[in-house]
Order: C-alpha cells, then sequence, then structure tokens
C-alpha cells in the first residue's frame, strides 16, 4: 500500500475484500469498479471545467487547497477502489473464489 495516502480507507477497502466471502468479495468488487469508473469521471469533467474556464477563473488560494484536497481524496479513493478490483480478481485468478461471486 503506498505511503502516500492521507487515509486509511484504500488500504480498508482492500482488507475487506481480501477477508470477505465469495458473495461480499463480488459485491465489494462491483461497488468499488462503479464508484472508481465515476470518480473518475468527475475528476476528468473537472480538470476540463477548469481547463475551459482559464483566464477568466480568480480562485483563492483557500479555494484552490479545498480543491487539492478534494482531487487528492478522490484520487486515493479511486486508488483502494482500483485495489480492490485487482485483489478481486486476483482471488478469481488463484482459484480462492469463482468470478461471479461463489467459493471455488
Amino acid at each position: 500500500m503506498c505511503d502516500m495516502y492521507n487515509t486509511r480507507i484504500p488500504e480498508l477497502l482492500v482488507a475487506a475484500i481480501k477477508n470477505a466471502d465469495a458473495q461480499e468479495a463480488r459485491a465489494l468488487f462491483d461497488d468499488a469498479d462503479y464508484c472508481a469508473r465515476k470518480l473518475l469521471e468527475g475528476l476528468i469533467s473537472t480538470g476540463r471545467l477548469l481547463s475551459g474556464m482559464g483566464d477568466n477563473l480568480d480562485p483563492s488560494m483557500g479555494e484552490l487547497r479545498s480543491l487539492g484536497d478534494s482531487i487528492a481524496v478522490t484520487a486515493e479513493l479511486v486508488a483502494g477502489f482500483s485495489e480492490v478490483v485487482e485483489a478481486y480478481n486476483w482471488r478469481c485468478r488463484t482459484g480462492e473464489i469463482r468470478e461471479g461471486g461463489q467459493h471455488a
């Protein structure tokens, strides 16, 4: 797990999927995959909006800090959700669980 995270959420998500039974693991996989995609879409949209505003935007330092913190936490969540997806796929590849949420 990366040392650069501000929260323990990615670590806890990975621990949860590693210890989940097959059905719980599948549900967590589905949720993590969905959340990661939607958070990435939000980051992309935010970047495009900010880029389009260009010179017309004059944010305060507080607003910039807040935006930076928000982007960092969003990136942490995306990383955590991505690690959950990887952990689920690894459990399937090793035969610990079958794809679809059943024990092997």
